[in-house]
């Protein structure tokens, strides 16, 4: 599954994923810290409404929980999402189609394979 874009392969990406996102949690750190007392505020606020909800509120917090017990656990059911992602990186078609064909699917057409 060697695809590129903008000339950069897939590990590239991968690469400046990883080190944009360790060079800004300092930032975001910062951030929260100068905007501690709004930052409460709305989280007080946001939780009042969310409790607010109960049914959802309730299923949010179920789901939420399974799947972080099940990815710990390596439950069957998650760990099959997992799988599934692996499993769409190294599909045939991701490799030989590439990000161009992928990139010309607008307008609601369906993708059919091949090139």
């Amino acid at each position: 599954t060697g695809w590129e874009f903008l000339r950069l392969t897939k590990y590239q990406w991968g690469d400046i994923h990883i080190i944009f996102g360790f060079a800004l949690v300092p930032f975001a750190i910062y951030h929260l810290v100068l905007n501690w007392k709004p930052f409460i505020c709305y989280l007080q606020s946001s939780f009042r409404n969310f409790l607010g909800r109960g049914k959802e509120v309730l299923l949010a917090v179920g789901l939420a929980f399974f799947l972080l017990v099940g990815a710990l656990a390596q439950l069957e059911a998650v760990d099959s999402l997992l799988h599934l992602n692996k499993n769409c990186s190294n599909h045939p078609n991701a490799s030989v189609s590439g990000l161009s064909t992928f990139s010309k699917l607008g307008g609601g057409k369906q993708y059919r394979g091949g090139r």
